[in-house]
């Protein structure tokens, strides 16, 4: 057998790695901070050039193509890709200011502290500030100020564009925290935004596979149709059985999701093939909810759907289907985590019958004791699908927009279900006060470090960081802001810059976590091959 080489980095040498590939990172994605950011121009996973100032986006087209580069660059892109997942937004927050903990934090090491105690009282500071945002600063939203509030948060993620602010703040207002809201190019000039009828479930692809879209992720098909059953598909035989029921979608070229008990093994391995092939284009899903639940729900989504559903009890059998057991939707979106099915095509009345159903069961029974996910499952069925319509431009231009206003719904999500407190990163510098007097080495270290990403937003409107971080912190109120366009201290809820709770302090708690975890690194241990070699001196030509 032959043996791995390995090449391993010391400490020195390792730590001198991690900070430049921070520098990299935390430049290229501070840049597009505030209302005085630039755009980045990256090419994304698909291989087109696009324009945005969408910090995750940038940060996840950064690939160093040197092993020991890239295993630092995707630590360091943790704290985006968590605080993106956790909080929807805030992700460049929380690269510059772990960027700002890891130097200073390497400062403190080089002088003789110990790194283990530094990342304690980093720890225990970042407790402390969370606390403080919680019980000092953070805001509950006003109903009778919801809309209201909901488009200053959206406003901040669109750059002030005030128009789509009011169709994404309507959009949320409309669906709640945990209604849907997509996005989708629009057939006209205009930004519109439509009701359609749509539910979303919590159930993935089986099989990444399956996504076209390999930059998102994501599935994505037009006038589908949709098969439910309560049968296991095991077996190559059993899509045999089906083949009356797919050869018309075949001619069409028309897809499938299929819903099912069970997909796997034989089966599933033909619908991959067929996927591949482009003879069959085809999604599985896991099956949603469980037992009697899920048999309950797939007659929510046949009655949304127009579908028949296939009972393995009622002694209908797979060779016995055909297309019109099928049901139809105008869009499919499928992720890991959530099927999307958009534009339900439902026969005459039965939808209508079915909430009626929904509404008289929910009636007798109490929200906390719902077994059968009766309030939940009418929800779903009846709050349909808000449908932001981007206007049709140039394509570099409508990605960006896209990203933003994805980041805009997100950041009013987090909002609805957290509050908000002061933006342009005012709030991290005002409950810093809490360790403005400390003597610990790591607690100094971070009331210096969050005062970075309101710097940078200063920075990139042309003004003092250092000047405005005093202004703020002189202040001393928490319901005030920072305007990097006026360069002034500001109410931060009558000028409409607020942040969401949520997206702040997913932020600094994840910034900690990667940064802290970085600085206790010693060594680099990566496999050694000759496009690493070349890679890295290609990156020692930059002064690596």
């Amino acid at each position: 057998m032959e043996e791995k080489v390995y090449s391993k980095v010391e400490l020195k040498n390792a730590r001198k790695r991690i900070s430049h590939i921070f520098d990299i990172l935390a430049d290229a994605v501070g840049d597009t901070m505030g209302p005085g950011g630039q755009n980045a121009l990256i090419v994304n996973g698909a291989g087109r050039s696009i324009i945005t100032k969408d910090g995750v986006t940038v940060a996840n087209s950064i690939k160093p193509g040197d092993k020991e580069l890239d295993m630092i660059t995707d630590i360091i892109k943790q704290a985006a890709d968590r605080t993106n997942r956790e909080a929807g937004d805030g992700t460049t927050t929380s690269t510059v200011l772990a960027r700002a903990i890891f130097k200073k934090g390497l400062r403190l090491i080089e002088s003789g502290h110990n790194v283990v105690e530094i990342k304690k009282q980093l720890d225990t500071a970042r407790s402390k500030l969370i606390e403080a945002i919680d019980n000092g600063i953070k805001q509950d939203i006003d109903e009778d100020k919801m809309l209201e509030t909901l488009q200053h948060i959206a406003m901040i993620s669109l750059n002030g564009d005030a128009e789509m602010a009011s169709l994404v703040s309507e959009a949320v207002f409309k669906t709640g925290k945990s209604g849907i809201v997509k996005i989708q190019d629009s057939d006209s000039h205009e930004d519109k935004l439509e009701k359609e009828e749509g539910i979303q479930f919590q159930a993935g692809y089986l099989n990444p596979f399956f996504a076209d879209k390999r930059d998102e992720s994501k599935v994505v098909f037009e006038n589908c149709y949709i098969f439910i059953t309560s049968h296991k598909l095991t077996s190559a035989a059993q899509l045999g059985q089906l083949e009356k029921a797919l050869g018309p979608l075949v001619k069409r070229g028309a897809p499938l999701l299929v819903i099912s008990s069970e997909c796997s093994g034989a089966f599933l391995a033909n619908l991959m093939a067929n996927h591949k092939a482009s003879q069959l284009k085809n999604c599985p899903v896991r099956a949603p909810y469980w037992g009697l639940v899920r048999k309950e729900f797939y007659t929510d989504l046949a009655a949304l759907t127009g579908a028949a559903v296939i009972e393995v009890e009622e002694g209908m059998e797979l060779d016995q289907v055909t297309t019109e057991h099928f049901g139809f939707a105008a869009r499919v979106e499928v992720d890991s985590l959530n099927t999307t099915i958009i534009g339900g095509r439902p026969k005459q009345g039965v939808l209508e019958h079915r909430i009626q159903a929904l509404k008289e069961a929910a009636e007798k029974i109490d929200p906390d004791k719902d077994l059968d996910k009766v309030h939940e499952r009418l929800a779903k069925i009846t709050e349909g699908v808000m449908m932001i319509k981007v206007a049709r431009t140039s394509d570099v231009e409508s990605e960006e927009r896209k990203y933003r206003i994805e980041d805009a719904v997100n950041a009013c999500r987090a909002a609805l279900a957290d509050g908000y407190v002061p933006g342009g990163g005012a709030t991290l510098i005002h409950a810093s006060s809490v360790l403005a007097n400390s003597e610990l080495p790591g607690e100094k270290l971070l009331w210096e470090a969050i005062q970075v990403p309101l710097q940078t937003i200063a920075k990139n409107a042309g003004h003092s960081g250092e000047v405005a971080a005093e202004k703020v912190f002189n202040k001393n109120n928490p319901l005030y802001a920072y305007d990097a366009i006026k360069n002034e201290v500001v109410p931060a809820y009558t000028s409409g810059i607020i942040d969401p709770a949520k997206v702040t302090k997913t932020a600094l708690r994840n910034a900690v976590s990667v940064a802290s975890t970085l600085l206790t690194t010693n060594v680099i241990v990566s496999p050694v091959t000759d496009t690493a070699k070349d890679a890295r001196a290609q990156y020692e030509m930059f002064g690596m």
